[in-house]
């Protein structure tokens, strides 16, 4: 593979794919983790869920991370990305605790897209940086840390500080959507 040829560090990395080349792809992103990418983007069209090996969560100096079609399970160890501003996650599943741990341990996170997910009912998002949010899914509740909501569709806005743009899409009960622009 030509990342294993490739010397010193590794600015952006772009892997896609429509079939299951799981074994490959864990074997670039162990190989990726000692390159220090700043952008990540692992976009699989279809077959089943690519679980996200434990090396991609150890990529301190990422940027922007886009996942499509993966399984996202945080290892115990988990630093968080201390320089992430860009988190886009699509057709993925996961567990209510592993989104709010992994959202919350990005500390200068301004761009926050869920879409489509699986495993995940209580959003718990904290992150006080967030400018941008854009949610479409089956969950039940969402709660911001700080502040910025406050029942189904009624927003603080005296409590924004930062967010420019949210849209939220319930799929699976309400069936409606609320779209808020500063």
């Amino acid at each position: 593979m030509m990342l294993s040829l490739h010397k010193g560090t590794v600015e952006k990395f772009d892997i896609s794919g429509s079939k299951s080349y799981h074994d490959e792809f864990g074997r670039s992103m162990l190989m990726l983790s000692r390159r220090s990418p700043r952008s990540v983007r692992i976009e699989l069209n279809s077959g089943p869920g690519y679980r996200i090996p434990s090396c991609l969560f150890s990529m301190g100096d990422l940027k922007l991370l886009y996942l499509q079609n993966c399984i996202i399970s945080l290892p115990q160890v988990f630093q968080g990305f201390k320089r992430l501003t860009h988190l886009n996650l699509k057709k993925f599943s996961s567990t209510d605790l592993d989104i709010q741990t992994l959202v919350s341990f990005c500390p200068v996170l301004n761009y926050l897209k869920l879409a489509y997910f699986e495993g995940i009912y209580h959003l718990n998002v904290q992150a006080p940086k967030l400018k941008h949010l854009y949610v479409v899914g089956d969950f039940e509740d969402i709660i911001f840390m700080p502040p910025i909501w406050r029942g189904p569709f009624s927003f603080l806005i005296t409590k924004v500080k930062h967010v420019i743009r949210i849209q939220l899409r319930f799929t699976r009960k309400a069936m409606s959507s609320s779209y808020w622009e500063a």
